[in-house]
């Protein structure tokens, strides 16, 4: 049926020339045109393909005279070709092209389109967490656009690939409630979606622990912050911040149990950070050096710290990091409300540092791949030239031979007298 509406929708394009919906029109009847090939017969194929490559020549001139506007159109369209074609490792780069223009470029929609696709290319190969990527970023933007009913077809198909259960509520945004107890101490909401929203749109994991590490420094009154993560096994520190220096240094993996060289003391309470882990709870001290069970800790004991607060930050129940924070200029320092604010950032933070590691994953394995295929390609080059001159030789040897087989000439001379 979706065919048909595009060829009798075809037939009225002379009633609208140069408008962009002719645009559109291509671009999703491609995109019919590549759902229906697999199932089409021979011929059929051979139409499909004829009209595809039509297609793709006009996106394509579209394309370099705007690519704003059609890059990722023209991206996605070749991907989806190429994977039908069968080269699916080709595709790979093409897809993650076209999702990159369509973001800068601010086709939400198209975004959300290209992430979808993508996923199911990577769930054809057998590869769910790669697909889950994308499937997340398609969710995202398709609720940001506000096709809610794109959602929850998403969260009814996926719904194992997105971390839901079938009973889970078709709204992805983190629930947010007041503390209850004093008047007007309520959340400032729009200061925790901004943080949120800041860091779910990075992907990127080193530009990610920057955006949490801002986020929580911010949002949560510290002065000095730690980002831990675990690395084959290991709590490891990946991002700190300090309210002093005004900047967030990503530190590449460095134990938890490290010494400041500067003071000699260690940089955190391993502790409460090894606390948290287990118990996947809050810590928050007030006066960390008279309360709590942590005063004889011989990182309080030499420190003498005031506030402290140390967040585990969880997935689907999954710890996928902590965060420790520290404030030395006040007792008291993260109350109710700030610790709620933090949760709601380490609740979003825990899903994009899984996305940004599966993403980072998923990089390596593009790498290693061109890796290969550039490897293999020399190969054959090399393989190619031996040829070469294998077949240059026999062809001398062939000539050589004739050479020698012909029969002698002899030049004959007519007349003379006996």
């Amino acid at each position: 049926p979706e065919l048909s509406y595009l060829e009798e929708t075809e037939k009225l394009t002379a009633f609208i020339p140069g408008t962009i919906s002719l645009a559109k029109l291509n671009f999703y009847c491609s995109l019919t045109l590549v759902a229906l090939y697999p199932q089409a017969d021979e011929t059929e194929k051979e139409k499909y393909w004829q009209k595809l490559e039509a297609n793709q020549q006009r996106l394509k001139a579209w394309a370099e005279q705007c690519p704003q506007n059609f890059q990722h159109q023209y991206l996605l369209v070749a991907a989806e070709m190429i994977r039908i074609s069968g080269n699916w490792y080709e595709a790979i780069n093409l897809y993650e092209r076209a999702i990159k223009s369509a973001k800068e470029n601010e086709f939400i929609h198209e975004e959300a389109l290209a992430n979808e696709l993508a996923a199911k290319f990577w769930l054809a190969q057998e590869k769910p967490d790669f697909a889950q990527i994308h499937l997340k970023k398609a969710r995202q933007c398709y609720q940001i656009w506000g096709a809610k009913r794109k959602v929850e077809d998403l969260d009814e198909k996926y719904f194992q690939w997105l971390g839901l259960t079938q009973t889970d509520t078709q709204n992805n945004t983190i629930p947010i409630t007041t503390t209850s107890g004093r008047a007007g101490e309520t959340l400032d909401f729009a200061a925790v979606m901004k943080a949120s929203q800041a860091i779910s749109s990075e992907i990127v994991l080193e530009q990610l622990l920057d955006r949490v590490m801002q986020a929580a420094i911010a949002n949560a009154g510290a002065q000095k912050g730690f980002l831990i993560l675990d690395k084959n096994g290991n709590w490891v520190i990946e991002a700190q911040a300090a309210v002093e220096s005004d900047r967030i240094t990503i530190i590449p993996s460095i134990p938890i149990n490290s010494i400041d060289p500067e003071t000699q003391i260690p940089l955190l309470s391993t502790a409460i950070v090894n606390y948290v882990a287990r118990s996947h709870e809050n810590v928050v001290l007030n006066n960390a050096t008279n309360e709590g069970q942590f005063t004889r800790d011989s990182y309080i004991i030499a420190t003498q710290p005031k506030s402290i607060l140390c967040t585990p930050l969880l997935d689907r129940g999954k710890l996928a990091g902590i965060l420790y924070l520290e404030n030395n200029l006040a007792i008291g320092a993260f109350t109710p409300e700030r610790v709620e604010t933090l949760q709601i950032i380490a609740a979003q933070a825990a899903i994009s540092i899984e996305n940004a590691q599966l993403y980072e994953q998923l990089e390596d394995y593009n790498r290693t791949l061109e890796q290969k295929v550039e490897e293999r390609t020399k190969e054959l080059s090399h393989t190619l030239e031996i040829l070469k001159a294998t077949q240059a030789e026999l062809v001398i040897e062939n000539a050589l031979l004739r050479s020698a087989e012909a029969p002698p000439s002899f030049d004959y001379q007519v007349g003379g007298s006996l």
